[in-house]
């Protein structure tokens, strides 16, 4: 009973410490007790420790609000049922896809095709306790995507990195760097299967590809 309340706890001090870094890196550092407010956080965070489950999406170009609550609904009744955020690497083309998802919080990027997303990043780079993400779509052809992105964030000293693009999934280390691509969930292209991805951060971070159809 314990365990599972420290780590309720855990699970939305991380998710605090995201909102008011990004809230603060938005609005600048001037804002001296929203900086104040993330060190002490972030402290905090670093003594008990962060157990946390995120989502991972790219790529899924839906075109109408009934596809993306269908895509929501089955994603949170199956692999997304305990998440705890959710990332999602562009190209989500409709922006109500978020709304879906709420309340579980939801982090992207703007891809290729999110000609009406002008006010989401291209890139970011997130913090869940001691842990640092980052997140972008990608450009341009496929073959050598990876090393573009991950160039990108070169200097970033990142424990994983998420992008998309090419709807081809993978899950692997890189440099010491977990490197995920989720694939589609709904737009497999020349892929097997249709994919999601998952992180699962403690101590480590872990990630997964799984197929959902």
């Amino acid at each position: 009973m314990l365990e599972s309340a420290r780590k309720r706890c855990d699970k939305i001090l991380a998710l605090i410490l995201a909102k008011i870094e990004h809230f603060v890196a938005e609005n600048g550092h001037s804002l001296l007790s929203g900086t104040y407010i993330a060190i002490f956080l972030r402290m905090s965070s670093e003594k008990i420790g962060i157990f946390m489950k995120i989502g991972v999406l790219s790529d899924t170009h839906l075109l109408d609000i009934d596809s993306c609550r269908r895509l929501a609904e089955r994603l949170m009744s199956g692999a997304f049922r305990d998440v705890d955020a959710i990332l999602h690497a562009g190209d989500v083309v409709t922006a109500e896809l978020e709304n879906c998802f709420s309340p579980v919080p939801w982090y992207s990027v703007r891809g290729n095709m999110d000609h009406s997303l002008s006010d989401v990043p291209v890139s970011r780079i997130l913090r869940f306790g001691q842990k640092k993400i980052g997140l972008i779509h990608g450009w341009g052809g496929h073959a050598d995507l990876e090393d573009r992105v991950m160039a990108y964030f070169s200097g970033d000293a990142l424990d994983a990195l998420v992008y998309g693009h090419s709807h081809q999934p993978c899950c692997h280390l890189a440099d010491n760097i977990l490197v995920m691509n989720p694939g589609s969930a709904t737009d497999r292209r020349s892929a097997p299967h249709h994919t999601v991805g998952m992180l699962t951060l403690g101590e480590q971070i872990s990630g997964e590809i799984i197929i959902i159809g």
